[in-house]
């Protein structure tokens, strides 16, 4: 469950690549969006299509098998948008290298608020809300002294659902995983935009 966890948490620190001309492309790119300052922006209601479309607590139990994922932002910022596919493109070759690909693992809610995400040799437990009025999810588990806590969202996509995680959350617990990140370039910048523009997810695809 370790290796699960370490891989999805950590190819979205964005900071782990060991090839140097990615760093240094993705610090380019990232960079340069971030000295644009970031404007502010008329106050729109980016989740009331979520909210609308939230599934009932009980079309989201039983067991979803990993899919895929992307990076997905909510907001309205023409640079946050920009910066999207950077960020989607070095977090999808992170999670391929970690073996994070379709079929490899399977999440589970269950009707007392247990979550349970297995492996084809590990499985680990840990405890979620779901509020089917705004979509909003909440998660954590404990391991190795420390509960790992992460929020977002459940959207239903066809058949499927989408759960999408604040990548704040995500960038914070990779660090207790990881604290050599707190001092790398790349995650770094990386937190910077996420810190900048907000409204950043990990969307994970599960299918039945």
């Amino acid at each position: 469950m370790r290796r699960l966890f370490f891989a999805i948490l950590c190819v979205v620190g964005l900071g782990v690549s060991t090839d140097a001309s990615a760093q240094i492309d993705l610090g380019r790119a990232l960079g340069t969006l971030l000295n644009e300052a970031a404007t502010t922006q008329p106050t729109v209601d980016h989740y009331a299509a979520l909210r609308e479309n939230a599934p009932a607590k009980g079309k989201i139990l039983g067991t979803w098998h990993y899919l895929s994922a992307r990076v997905e932002y909510l907001g309205v910022n023409s640079l946050a948008s920009m910066a999207i596919p950077q960020l989607e493109s070095f977090v999808l070759a992170e999670l391929k290298s970690k073996g994070i690909v379709e079929g490899c693992c399977s999440l589970t809610f269950n009707r007392n608020g247990v979550a349970v995400i297995g492996t084809l040799d590990q499985v680990h437990e840990g405890k979620y809300t779901y509020d089917p009025t705004t979509a909003r999810i909440k998660a954590s588990y404990d391991y190795d002294n420390h509960t790992y806590k992460v929020s977002g969202y459940i959207k239903p996509v066809s058949s499927r659902i989408a759960v999408l995680i604040d990548m704040k959350d995500v960038l914070r617990e990779i660090v207790v995983l990881r604290p050599a990140l707190a001092k790398d370039e790349n995650f770094l910048m990386v937190k910077g935009v996420v810190d900048s523009f907000g409204d950043i997810y990990l969307s994970v695809l599960f299918n039945r």
